[in-house]
């Protein structure tokens, strides 16, 4: 897992209200809560809960 969606995983397991990570060091990296019906290359089954 990539630190950033770790950090975002984190977040989200402690606050539901949480909706992105942002990790700042070497290089900078961002992850977001998006809607799966909003990801076009997603050919999977989508969660439950309708976000990714």
């Amino acid at each position: 897992v990539n630190d950033t969606i770790g950090t975002l995983a984190g977040g989200r397991y402690d606050n539901n209200d949480v909706v992105a990570a942002v990790i700042l060091g070497t290089g900078t990296n961002a992850a977001y809560v998006e809607h799966a019906q909003s990801i076009p290359k997603w050919h999977g089954l989508l969660p439950k809960s309708g976000k990714m």
